[in-house]
């Protein structure tokens, strides 16, 4: 289905679950009704929702566009960005509709279908990095999450464009000496080549 350069949301959504998850979009509507079981069916959920949140957030903070067009045609009108901060998008992707006057409220009947625009959407999934296995430094970064605060904190610290509010504070966390292997992680020639 296609409206004036404008895909389907679920379209989009699905070239971006193949490409970055490995599903088929067949596999998508058996994803999303699938029980839930605290094995794969989970897992597989999960992945694809992690995906929505992704692209609801590139919605929300307008770096792509959306559009609504009424079910059963009409005239194409743009989503405003703020219409794609809700806490669950994974039922607006599964069904590629709305309701424009509830948009919050997934259960609400749906008036409206989504839209991307093709190009500008394209663009963006050739342009994301493609997934690949997590660093040691990734790993203890997702297991400790003191660990990762701390290297988010020197990372700020080195980097004289960031302005900081509390600047007494800064100084401090300056004179603390940091544990072992925290800060920026120096990389050798042929890591970088």
């Amino acid at each position: 289905m296609v409206s004036g350069g404008r895909r389907t949301l679920t379209s989009a959504f699905a070239d971006l679950v193949v490409s970055r998850q490995g599903f088929q979009s067949y596999e998508l509507p058996e994803i999303f009704a699938a029980p839930e079981d605290e094995g794969e069916n989970d897992a597989a959920r999960d992945l694809v929702r992690l995906e929505a949140e992704h692209l609801s957030r590139m919605f929300a903070n307008g770096r792509l566009n959306s559009f609504v067009r009424p079910l059963g045609g009409g005239e194409v009108t743009a989503i405003a960005p703020e219409l794609w901060e809700i806490d669950d998008s994974l039922p607006r992707f599964a069904t590629g509709a709305l309701n424009l006057e509830h948009w919050a409220d997934y259960s609400a009947d749906p008036t409206h279908r989504v839209f991307v625009d093709v190009q500008q959407f394209d663009s963006w999934l050739a342009n994301l990095k493609p997934l690949g296995p997590l660093s040691n430094r990734q790993i203890e970064e997702i297991v400790d999450p003191h660990l990762r605060a701390v290297r988010s904190v020197a990372r700020r610290s080195l980097d004289p464009e960031i302005e900081h509010a509390d600047r007494p504070m800064k100084r401090d966390m300056q004179r603390a000496s940091a544990p072992l292997g925290v800060g920026p992680e120096f990389l050798t020639v042929q890591e970088v080549s």
